[in-house]
């Protein structure tokens, strides 16, 4: 389904809307693992404004034609979630 929505131009928005989506996921996962596991707070934004960089960084090789910033999204977005969950298991 990605596939189809983010190759025709016609569903550019949508496509978008799913990339900042996804992004807007990132930041809030990484916003609640540093408030909790990061206890100092320089360390704290440091951590977050890596993450916007990296997502800055894919949203402007963003063409609209290629799935490589949401899979990419993905890819951080599932693995913060394994991070917490194997923290939380602790």
């Amino acid at each position: 389904m990605d596939i189809a929505l983010l190759n025709r131009g016609c569903n550019r928005t949508c496509s978008d809307t799913m990339v900042n989506l996804e992004a807007r996921k990132l930041f809030e996962t990484a916003n609640r693992l540093s408030a909790f596991y990061l206890h100092d707070a320089l360390t704290r934004i440091e951590f977050v404004e890596e993450i916007k960089q990296v997502v800055e960084k894919e949203q402007g090789g963003y063409d609209g034609s290629s799935r490589t910033l949401i899979v990419n999204l993905y890819v951080f977005f599932r693995t913060a979630r394994i991070c917490k969950t194997t923290l939380a298991a602790e």
